[in-house]
């Protein structure tokens, strides 16, 4: 499942690494080499298919660059435009990689050997054909002595995966409603959170999703001490699994944090930790669905039990690197750890919307605006939806 795609000037056969579903013409000097992790399967959301991925330019010219713009198309002789970065806004979807507080002057500059991050979630209507590839014109502007040098422009053609990549589970809970946190968007903290590790920049959480529980339709997390774990609606739900497999990792006896906001001091946590009890089944055709934040002593499975879609594994907690009774989901490649994986694309067989909140910065208190209800199938939930699950699942 896993690939990585890179466009260069050079040999690709002298790295040792795969040449996979990039083209590239090259329109200028640029001297660019752009890669991407996993290339994009279309993820159906509120009635459109989105696209989404990153890709890593890195600049082999000895002058500095400007990236200035990137326009992506569908894939066909119409070419329709579906996304466009310039400015403030290409800006505000760039990182540097290894930089954590980048100036936003420099931050499309590309020094000699120097690397950018830029973050994509493209999209298309669902009435239109799916596009089997985005092509990206991508500028670049040369600075110092050879400014008003024509500038470069790259172009890469980047393969669209077939509708079948994208996975169809079942829910991981039951009832609601479930406020959507960090869920499917282009700016979330899971979004932008890629992890270095293994000789890789694993993007595991690029699907991930934060289910909590608001009561009722009022947009409240909590009743009583809000504190504490058990006043929070989530506390002790039950986590189902998502499909047919077999469990093939299980972390346990991590306390949960006795005290919502806070993670506790008496573990440090560590990127082997910060999951705190968690599951991860094999769903199949190298995909795994990784549960975490359990309750400790909840986990009702082991490594090699054979489960049942709709099976109870474990509870709601708070464990690991949490800060509230909460279930983190998402599916990777990988079948041994929650965040050593690559996140794959994945939507739930049908599920009822009935709104969205947006919490404030501490996800305490929620403006809400639930005053719809439509059913959804074969969808994933957007960022801030709010969901009801069916009560039983099969």
């Amino acid at each position: 499942m896993r690939m990585l795609a890179i466009v260069s000037l050079g040999c690709a056969a002298m790295l040792g690494v795969e040449v996979h579903d990039v083209r590239a013409a090259q329109r200028g000097p640029h001297y660019v080499v752009g890669w991407l992790p996993v290339s994009p399967a279309p993820v159906r959301s509120d009635g459109e298919f989105h696209y989404v991925y990153e890709i890593q330019f890195t600049s082999y010219f000895p002058v500095a660059q400007r990236l200035e713009s990137i326009e992506v198309r569908a894939g066909g002789d119409e070419g329709v435009v579906l996304a466009s970065y310039a400015g403030d806004d290409l800006i505000a979807n760039m990182i540097k990689p290894g930089v954590r507080e980048p100036d936003p002057e420099t931050l499309n500059l590309l020094e000699p050997g120097g690397s950018v991050v830029v973050f994509f979630m493209t999209s298309s209507p669902t009435s239109a054909p799916l596009p089997t590839s985005l092509v990206h014109e991508v500028t670049f502007q040369r600075t110092g002595a050879q400014v008003g040098a024509p500038p470069g422009v790259l172009e890469m053609v980047v393969e669209v995966q077939p509708q079948s990549e994208t996975v169809a589970i079942g829910a991981p809970l039951r009832g609601g409603p479930w406020l959507v946190a960090n869920g499917l968007s282009n700016t979330s903290g899971h979004r932008r959170t890629p992890l270095p590790q293994d000789g890789r920049p694993d993007f595991a959480q690029r699907y991930a999703i934060d289910y909590i529980m608001p009561a009722g339709r009022l947009g409240e997390l909590f009743e009583g001490d809000e504190p504490a774990n058990e006043s929070y609606y989530a506390w002790d739900q039950e986590i189902i699994a998502v499909a047919d497999g077999v469990i093939t990792a299980v972390a346990g006896g991590m306390i949960d944090n006795p005290v919502v906001g806070q993670v506790t001091d008496q573990v440090q946590i560590s990127l082997d930790n910060a999951g705190g009890n968690t599951l991860i089944q094999d769903i199949g055709d190298g995909r795994y669905a990784s549960y975490a934040h359990i309750k400790r002593g909840s986990i009702r499975v082991k490594v090699g039990d054979r489960v049942r879609r709709g099976q109870v594994l474990g509870l709601v907690g708070n464990s690991g690197n949490s800060t509230g009774p909460h279930l983190h989901f998402h599916v990777g490649d990988r079948s041994d750890h929650v965040l050593r994986t690559e996140g794959l694309a994945y939507v739930h067989h049908h599920f009822e919307w009935i709104g969205t909140c947006e919490p404030d910065e501490d996800v305490v208190e929620l403006a809400c605006e639930l005053d719809r209800s439509e059913m959804r199938f074969g969808e994933m939930p957007k960022r801030n939806d709010v969901v009801i699950f069916p009560e039983r699942d099969p």
